[in-house]
């Protein structure tokens, strides 16, 4: 077949895939799909992270202290903030529009030849994420840093025989996939957990789910880093930076500057330590300055981001309970004296009003909008939410009216939260009119 696409034509078919599926028989058909492809997973070594929250951050982390190690790295993210190519980057670049249209031209092909052979049609995730490893394979990167998409046990991405595995903060998310408990979470988490494959363990808030972890890893007798046992020193958190040291079985890195704020940030860069140097003791070469140089330039959009309007906003995606509890704790820290107005919409799927119960009592309004309709909860149903709280709320129109109306409010800072799907628009959006 042609497998000429271009760009446009490549995001509608990677779009229209969630609708072909069919019946899905767990990692079977990404197999026969990369397979079909050559199995481009095997082109490279991998470090493979799951988890609740922070592993983007973990993620970002790792690939920009590998990248300043002198490491060619890709990494494989979900979902994109603003363009969809963020999902696939090589050195810190997005895959070209040139690139993505051709790859997913030759992934077309071979998902028409799986259907043809009476196989379901891949899903959208499995298209995506063998584009992404046939990028990877075709910029000959030393190393892939591949994030979880769902889960962990039956994701598309579990295909991979990583160099080290990492899991971060396991909380309550998508219970309608992968259990109503935090142990049924974890047990699914702990999937990506390989025979004899070091395996780093974020920050657990939940001593459950850490138990959990602990098993797995035993049994597949995987050597554990777990970072809650390492020491931090020299800890100084401020509203736009974090400086701190950490020490874990032997290894340390003194003066650790992070341009990302949040007291959880420094237990995102404390697993992706970890990762590295469980990758030191597999003989990959580490150099810590290096390292503290990668982690000082490592910047994940939309988590406690900064935009300098005119008035100052802040762009975090927390998108659960645990998420906005951590926001709230940033807000505590260095906002509690500020009148913040809040940009907020959430999904109707996720557990919204415990977030709303965080966040009403910190803000002096909130301006709510709807995004990703039908699964994006009713703006005036936010709004009437805040206001059960004593929170004066607006429902919006659009993002667009939600961030005008609160740029013109008689307050100190914007808070713009609650979805990413809101945050990637917004961020869109205030760079187009503060530019």
């Amino acid at each position: 077949m042609n497998n000429t696409m271009t760009y446009d034509a490549a995001l509608a078919f990677i779009h229209t895939c969630k609708m072909r599926g069919g019946h899905k028989d767990g990692l079977a058909g990404m197999r026969r799909l990369l397979a079909r492809l050559g199995n481009p997973e095997r082109a490279f070594p991998s470090v493979h992270v799951a988890g609740t929250n922070g592993k983007g951050s973990v993620c970002c982390y790792a690939a920009s202290a590998l990248s300043a190690c002198g490491y060619r790295v890709g990494l494989y993210t979900s979902p994109y903030l603003e363009v969809f190519n963020e999902r696939v980057r090589v050195q810190g670049e997005s895959i070209p529009n040139g690139e993505l249209a051709r790859l997913t031209g030759i992934v077309r092909d071979a998902c028409a030849a799986l259907v043809d052979a009476g196989h379901p049609h891949p899903s959208e995730f499995e298209v995506v994420t063998a584009i992404g490893f046939l990028y990877m394979q075709a910029c000959k990167v030393d190393i892939a840093v591949v994030e979880v998409g769902l889960g962990g046990r039956l994701d598309p991405t579990n295909v991979l025989a990583p160099e080290v595995c990492a899991i971060t903060a396991i909380g309550m998310d998508h219970m309608q996939y992968l259990g109503d408990t935090v142990e049924k979470i974890a047990g699914e988490k702990a999937g990506i957990i390989k025979r004899d494959t070091p395996v780093v363990l974020g920050a657990q808030r939940h001593g459950a789910a850490h138990d959990v972890l602990v098993r797995a890893a035993a049994n597949q007798n995987a050597p554990l880093w777990d970072t809650a046992q390492g020491v931090y020193g020299n800890a100084v958190l401020s509203m736009r930076g974090t400086r701190f040291d950490y020490a874990l079985r032997g290894h340390a890195l003194r003066g650790v500057q992070l341009g990302m704020v949040g007291s959880y940030q420094v237990e995102n860069a404390a697993c992706a330590l970890g990762v590295l140097w469980a990758l030191t003791e597999k003989g990959w070469r580490i150099d810590a300055d290096a390292v503290r140089a990668g982690l000082g330039k490592a910047r994940w959009p939309g988590r406690l981001e900064w935009l300098d309007t005119p008035v100052p906003t802040l762009l975090d995606g927390a998108h659960n309970a645990d998420g906005a509890r951590q926001l709230c704790a940033y807000l505590e820290a260095f906002l509690a004296v500020k009148r913040v107005a809040l940009v907020c919409a959430v999904m109707q799927d996720k557990a919204y009003e415990a977030m709303v119960d965080m966040l009403a009592p910190r803000a002096a309004r909130a301006y709510c909008a709807c995004v990703m309709p039908p699964r994006g909860l009713p703006a005036d149903t936010l709004a009437a939410r805040f206001a059960a709280h004593g929170c004066p709320a607006q429902a919006c129109a659009s993002v667009r009216e939600a961030l005008a109306r609160a740029q013109r409010a008689d307050v100190d800072a914007l808070v713009v939260c609650g979805s990413l799907y809101l945050v990637g628009e917004a961020r869109t959006l205030l760079r187009r009119m503060f530019s």
